[in-house]
């Protein structure tokens, strides 16, 4: 009888069964020449506003600057607000 304790594991088997065509060179190659070329693109590219977005939109021409109002209007020939401490409000 075969001591199977003692027995180093993994000597009877032998290796995964090996597939005849391989895919990952066909992924992988392609994939590191379409990275190369966007980097040498990036790179070389002549770029003279260094990636920086750029519209030109023409504007109108701005409108001329209005006039500030005076904070203290003239005194009106109005009769003052209600003595009571009512605000009185006229349409003009």
């Amino acid at each position: 009888m075969k001591d199977d304790y003692s027995a180093p594991l993994g000597l009877d088997r032998s290796g995964p069964p090996r597939r005849g065509l391989l895919i990952w060179p066909f992924l992988f190659g392609p994939s590191l020449l379409l990275v190369v070329a966007l980097l040498l693109w990036a790179v070389l590219s002549p770029d003279p506003g260094g990636g920086r977005p750029s519209v030109v939109v023409d504007l109108p021409p701005a409108p001329p600057p209005v006039a500030a109002v005076d904070a203290n209007p003239p005194p009106s020939d109005l009769p003052p607000d209600d003595p009571n401490g009512e605000i009185i409000i006229r349409d003009p």
